[in-house]
């Protein structure tokens, strides 16, 4: 703890004196502390469902001020103020179920239309032009990476889905355009299908996955056959998301059919130049 304390004082004659006064009693005392918090709780709402983790180490500070009221009795306010407070880890990124709960929870409370869930690129909204550029390049290789990209797809989503994930969520009525789908994902052993009183949750393996297609990667398997089984409910036309390789390629409904017409989105390998002579 540092702690800096200021208080009243008097000044002294340096000249010597055969008597003094005797120094008045301090009757407000002011503190400033460094308060670290390395031991606590964090509490939030993830959906709408509460959880209580672990918190990490939080830097902090506090002001005291106090006044003496009676000798060695001193009434006073010290509010105290912790930054950058957060779990240890993210149960988003350490606990896929918890992203599993709240989809099941989302698809038996509330009357959605559609909704999905997995791994999606993070960005800083002041820069979202740079940001979405960055993610272009990235989701031609990342395909189970989605763009956050709602401000586009709202125009789209009232009628089709955005697209699919690790977990889809399908309403009742939207998924009546679908039913030969569900009855094939319904025999597909390595797709869980849940229903419940607004929908469907559809969970395309274990976990959330990346999957990179610059290597051969076939793990996205059951997002493409989710996809597929779903393909009536996908838009045939989505609106440029905001990124300038997005508008200049004109391939943003490629990126959103990528898990029923690959090759839309897949990268077109270059030739290379044949030699003079």
């Amino acid at each position: 703890m540092i702690v800096a304390i200021a208080g009243t004082a008097r000044a002294q004659d340096s000249t010597v004196a055969t008597a003094s006064a005797p120094a008045p009693k301090r009757k407000m005392h002011v503190a400033l502390m460094f308060l670290p918090m390395s031991n606590g709780s964090f509490t939030a709402v993830y959906g709408g469902m509460p959880a209580t983790l672990d918190a990490a180490f939080a830097p902090g500070g506090a002001i005291s001020v106090g006044w003496e009221v009676a000798p060695g009795l001193t009434v006073g306010l010290a509010p105290q103020l912790l930054l950058n407070v957060k779990p240890k880890e993210d149960p988003i990124t350490t606990d896929p179920a918890v992203l599993l709960r709240l989809a099941h929870g989302v698809a038996e409370t509330v009357e959605l239309r559609s909704g999905h869930g997995g791994l999606v690129s993070e960005y800083d909204p002041w820069w979202d032009g740079l940001a979405l550029d960055e993610a272009f390049a990235r989701a031609r290789r990342f395909w189970g990476v989605d763009i956050d990209s709602m401000s586009s797809s709202l125009f789209v989503t009232e009628e089709s889905i955005k697209g699919i994930n690790w977990i889809t969520l399908v309403a009742h009525p939207m998924m009546g355009r679908a039913e030969a789908g569900l009855g094939e994902l319904k025999a597909d052993g390595g797709i869980q299908v849940n229903e419940h009183r607004h929908g469907f949750v559809f969970v395309a393996g274990p976990q959330p996955l990346a999957g990179d297609r610059s290597r051969n990667d076939r793990s996205l398997e059951p997002y493409f056959r989710v996809a597929l089984a779903l393909a009536p409910l996908f838009p045939t036309t989505h609106p440029d998301i905001s990124s300038s390789r997005f508008k200049a390629s004109g391939l943003t409904t490629a990126w959103i059919r990528r898990f029923i017409e690959p090759a839309g989105w897949e990268p077109q390998m270059r030739s290379p130049p044949t030699p003079p002579g």
